[in-house]
């Protein structure tokens, strides 16, 4: 794809999609989460049946069970959307959280360099954003998912149309 004009329509489809899933946030929140149902189905199935197509390896019985274990989660997501919406939003909470900490780690251990400020910020944006999910736990498992997903989106549909600008003036490949 090294016409520029094919990775501009794409982009632009991105950001439009994206202000639909902006604006319908709990429907793609559920989406979401009947998508990562899927994907555990499917992976949890394939790990299953692979372990048992192949005891010859150490630790099959775990990888057997680590299978078992995705299938139920899988089937968990799509039998009841709602709950997965909770352990998902849970856990991005969790992991916004933790990271922002790492972040903040990171951000003293670069103390003498340009990116100590930009480390700081960006560490102490994802612990308030974790901690506000926390305190708005609620309003915030309808639409957290939807939104990060329509965010998703839109940061992909914007840097498509950098690329088909860049390749247009030259700045990338060939503008064709």
């Amino acid at each position: 794809m090294t016409k520029w004009y094919s990775w501009m329509g794409l982009g632009l489809l991105m950001v439009i999609g994206a202000f639909f899933i902006l604006g319908n946030a709990v429907i793609a929140s559920v989406a979401v989460t009947q998508l990562v149902g899927i994907v555990f189905l499917i992976a949890g199935g394939v790990q299953a049946v692979a372990s048992i197509m192949d005891r010859s390896q150490s630790g099959w019985f775990i990888t057997l069970l680590l299978g078992v274990l995705g299938v139920f989660i899988g089937w968990s997501f799509l039998a009841n959307p709602l709950q997965g919406m909770v352990s998902l939003t849970l856990l991005v909470a969790i992991l916004l959280v933790l990271a922002g900490f790492v972040r903040l780690w990171l951000a003293f251990k670069l103390k003498q360099t340009p990116f100590f400020w930009l480390m700081l910020l960006s560490g102490a944006v994802a612990i308030l954003l974790g901690g506000w999910i926390f305190a708005n736990f609620a309003a915030a498992t309808l639409s957290v998912l939807g939104i990060l997903f329509g965010v998703e989106v839109l940061m992909n549909g914007l840097t498509m149309i950098f690329i088909a600008l860049a390749i247009k003036n030259g700045q990338y490949g060939t503008a064709e």
